[in-house]
């Protein structure tokens, strides 16, 4: 009788010896996947910051292209870069930019209200 323990103490043996090794292999598989995750999510990140850079790149393009502002929901092409305009409770006139039009949103929509031709509502 005892044959038969023997070969069962071997095949607990065996059997532990086998699952030793299968998680030795994917302990190993584990850290290689993580590994490749971590790359991944890097590459990823640089690959983000690269397609907003060339977002900001082509916004500032098409800004410059066709400048539009908004006012009150609705967007305004502005045809032109520079006009003279004299502000409500002013008394002279002054020059502006458009980087001036869209830094100063009470000028957008003063300008909107009495309906500036240089201002064309988008569709």
């Amino acid at each position: 009788m005892d044959t038969p323990q023997n070969n069962t103490e071997l095949t607990l043996e065996q059997k532990v010896a086998n699952l030793e090794k299968e998680n030795g292999q994917l302990r190993t598989a584990n850290q290689e996947l993580a590994a490749a995750h971590e790359d991944l999510q890097k590459t990823s990140a640089e690959e983000i910051g690269n397609l907003s850079e060339a977002l900001s790149k082509a916004q500032k393009v098409a800004d410059v292209a066709e400048p539009t502002i908004t006012v009150d929901k609705k967007d305004y092409l502005v045809i032109g870069g520079n006009f003279t305009y004299r502000r409500k409770g002013t008394t002279e006139p002054k020059d502006y930019t458009l980087e001036d039009l869209k830094a100063d949103k009470s000028l957008q929509a003063e300008l909107v209200k009495i309906g500036a031709g240089f201002l064309v509502l988008k569709k």
